[in-house]
């Protein structure tokens, strides 16, 4: 397992990946951090916010070769006669990719601290704007890595995971226009004779519902500066469906090649 760690972390370095990722984040960040100090106003949740709002374009990078180019390269044969388990790859593998991510939250640490030195206030809130960057990154990884295993292809892993990610930031919108269309559909049809209070309890169920699925909305307390633990706990058990479906994936299609 700390083999196919090494060999992945340490290949982000040997392809421009690694280098293109940091120097993007670098620049988002220097850019904030630099300005901020021209005008003797240094915030560093504009910058976490900022570089947030950037994940669906980092987040593919990291993640459309972890899989896809086993795949291309024929080397995937490699990890089904591998004495170890198929579990112990997918985890080797989702571990690097948090581990140059870890390097994306160290520039950020980085800026806090020179911002701190500085003269900024470095406050819960803070804190809590950097938690929810990590883990909700951390959940974002884990979906560009089961796109990775779908496909052989890094453009269309790459693509795939953009896409989720990004209408992942539009959920709440989606939520709100999804409640409006149901609430007039039963209104106009009424097919059940329902009363405007039960159409409307409906549509919200139905808002909720979708709304359970987006994780920027579980760390609205970490926004205010209140860390909890539910959202933590709901972005690992996010972490471990999609890492389990990748596993499902591999092992499907290592027994159908026998």
């Amino acid at each position: 397992m700390i083999a196919y760690f090494r060999r992945d972390f340490f290949g982000y370095f040997k392809s421009p990946i690694g280098y293109v990722v940091l120097g993007i984040v670098s620049l988002i960040g220097g850019f904030y951090l630099a300005n901020g100090i021209g005008y003797s106003y240094v915030n560093i949740i504009d910058e976490i916010g900022f570089i947030q709002s950037a994940l669906f374009l980092i987040i593919p990078l990291i993640t459309m070769r972890l899989f896809s180019e086993e795949r291309r390269n024929g080397t995937e044969i490699l990890m089904h006669v591998s004495p170890i388990s198929l579990y112990r790859v997918v985890l080797a593998k989702y571990f690097s990719a948090l581990a140059l991510f870890s390097l994306i939250c160290g520039i950020i640490i980085l800026h806090s601290i020179v911002a701190y030195s500085i003269g900024a206030t470095i406050t819960a809130v803070t804190f809590g704007f950097f938690i929810s960057f990590y883990f909700i990154g951390a959940v974002f990884l884990s979906i560009g890595i089961l796109a990775s295993a779908l496909t052989e292809n890094q453009i269309i892993a790459a693509i795939s995971s953009l896409t989720v990610i990004f209408f992942t930031q539009y959920i709440p919108v989606l939520a709100n226009q999804i409640k409006s269309f149901l609430m007039s559909f039963l209104d106009t049809f009424n097919l059940f004779n329902l009363s405007m209070m039960n159409t409307y309890k409906i549509a919200d169920s139905v808002e909720k519902i979708i709304l359970w699925f987006d994780p920027y909305s579980k760390f609205n307390d970490y926004y205010a500066g209140v860390l909890t633990l539910s959202p933590i706990v709901f972005s690992v058990s996010l972490i471990f469906v999609f890492l389990f479906v990748t596993y499902r994936v591999i092992e499907k299609r290592r027994w159908s090649q026998k």
